[in-house]
């Protein structure tokens, strides 16, 4: 079975919506309706390579991840976007694995900041 046939699995077999394969540049996600496009081609393989590359080479600043405590104690997680700069986001927010010790994804409440440029 090809890693692309084990991933179908996984969808198959959990609650997953999303599967994240590490990038040179940028985490890439799918879901399984992108999946089942890739599986379903004449050249899964070469599909496959195809959309990882073109994700891999958008000209776009990766919006990463930013943890702070409110005053109430819970723990917002966020990620900023900036007036006119082209930004990829995470198709779902979820706490990266370099975190993944530091604090639970259940536990955060995400949301995004917004930066307005004023002049140069």
């Amino acid at each position: 079975m090809s890693g692309l046939e084990q991933t179908m699995e996984v969808f198959k077999r959990t609650s997953q919506h999303t599967i994240e394969v590490y990038g040179i540049h940028r985490p890439v996600s799918f879901d399984e309706k992108m999946f089942t496009e890739i599986m379903e081609s004449d050249d899964p393989v070469e599909k496959f390579s195809e959309f990882i590359t073109d994700i891999q080479n958008i000209d776009a600043f990766t919006s990463t991840q930013d943890f702070f405590q409110a005053k109430d104690g819970s723990i917002i997680g966020a990620y900023t976007i900036t007036e006119t700069v082209t930004t990829v986001l995470p198709y779902e927010p979820r706490v990266g694995y370099q975190y993944a010790r530091m604090v639970r994804n259940e536990d955060v409440r995400w949301e995004i900041s917004l930066v307005a440029i004023d002049g140069d």
